[in-house]
């Protein structure tokens, strides 16, 4: 068998290194590697760092079996060093070694992990390929399954599971996320972004009034969501990160993906990322259904709340859905305008949309939009409560 090895920094991937993960990958003990190629799925870094897919085909008892594998391989880089930062480099691959995973409660899982390696500046994590699964655009119905898949978990935690505090679960993300945003200076740079005429578009002046309004009252949400029920999550569960599938028996089950931003959070504000990002990342939701998108999520969560036992105020996860998508897609939603305002970027969005850039800056228009309209909403929900 000759080998062929990977550039980029995957140099030492070979056959004779695939062939024990592929057959823990397919259950065949004898299958050899025949052939394998690779697909970068990031942007890599001259280092490889980045994330892989590897697939070919293998051989077993003169039969020809098809594989594939996603290898993510993190590395260490200035400014990614301390565990409590958001972006902390090795945190993915410690959620797969600390027992965490094992926490989840039916209905939600991770892609299976068939090797991981640390050579204290790399890691390396060969997972399962999930990219089988989904191939569909999401119903309603589904993402109101995963809202409740979700909400058991996180219920969980509210009245019978414990975790580790490890000191690299993120803590405090939409802070850190805050303080990046004012550090940037991107707000006092609003009136030059303007003057593209996408960000024209995506922030125009009505957006840009009430985004300024929400930015100086920020802290207000920040408390509100520090004074919720705190309980373990996956933290980025958008629909770029999930994949739906149906075991033999019919029931759905939800594989979360990318846990580098797995920490500790409200409650309720996991669905965030689910509900608004259903229109961001994805073509499949309008942004006018997002309401639609909203309601049947906070049902789903709720009922997964109570499933896991919780029989608190359900108005306390809307509040932290709320003030989390308020947070999150209305002023911290600057990466479109920094992204327009390159060629690089500019392409890169042209590869990732179907659409036009135009038709993109609307869509990030009426999601921040969406995310601004429920600011009202928020403060309401807090005076409701605190009358009670």
């Amino acid at each position: 068998m000759g080998t062929r090895k990977f550039g980029h920094g995957l140099q030492s991937i070979d056959q004779i290194v695939l062939t024990p993960i592929v057959r823990r990958a397919l259950g065949r003990d004898s299958l050899t590697v025949d052939t394998f190629r690779s697909q970068a799925l990031t942007k890599s870094s001259t280092s490889g760092a980045g994330v892989y897919r590897l697939s070919g085909t293998g051989r077993d008892s003169g039969e020809t079996l098809s594989w594939s594998l996603i290898l993510k391989k993190a590395m260490r880089a200035t400014g990614d060093e301390d565990p409590t930062r958001l972006n902390y480099w090795k945190r993915d691959f410690l959620v797969y070694h600390s027992g965490l995973l094992n926490t989840l409660t039916p209905g939600l899982t991770a892609p299976r992990c068939f090797l991981s390696e640390d050579t204290y500046d790399t890691c390396w994590l060969w997972l399962e390929d999930m990219a089988k699964w989904d191939d569909r655009p999401w119903s309603l119905t589904d993402f109101g399954v995963a809202a409740m898949h979700f909400g058991r978990w996180n219920g969980s935690f509210l009245v019978e599971q414990s975790y580790s505090d490890h000191s690299w679960l993120l803590k405090g993300r939409l802070r850190q996320r805050a303080q990046g945003i004012a550090n940037s200076g991107l707000f006092a740079d609003l009136a030059d972004f303007q003057q593209h005429p996408l960000v024209q578009r995506s922030l125009p002046d009505d957006i840009v009034v009430s985004m300024l309004d929400l930015w100086a009252d920020r802290e207000s949400f920040l408390d509100a969501l520090d004074q919720l029920p705190q309980t373990l999550q996956h933290g980025d569960a958008g629909r770029k990160n999930l994949y739906l599938r149906r075991r033999d028996t019919n029931q759905a089950e939800t594989i979360a993906i990318d846990w580098g931003w797995s920490g500790i959070g409200a409650l309720g504000s996991e669905l965030a990322p689910l509900v608004a990002s259903a229109s961001l990342w994805f073509i499949d939701v309008q942004p006018e259904e997002l309401p639609d998108v909203e309601e049947v999520a906070l049902a789903g969560y709720v009922e997964g709340l109570r499933v896991a036992g919780w029989r608190g105020d359900a108005r306390l996860a809307r509040l932290g859905y709320t003030a989390s998508l308020v947070l999150r897609f209305a002023p911290l939603l600057g990466w479109f305008e920094l992204a327009v305002s390159t060629e690089e970027g500019q392409a890169w969005l042209r590869s990732f949309y179907s659409q036009s850039l135009e038709e993109v800056a609307d869509r990030i228009a009426a999601i921040r939009r969406f995310a601004l309209s429920r600011v009202h909403f928020q403060r309401q929900l807090e005076m409701d409560i605190d009358d009670n």
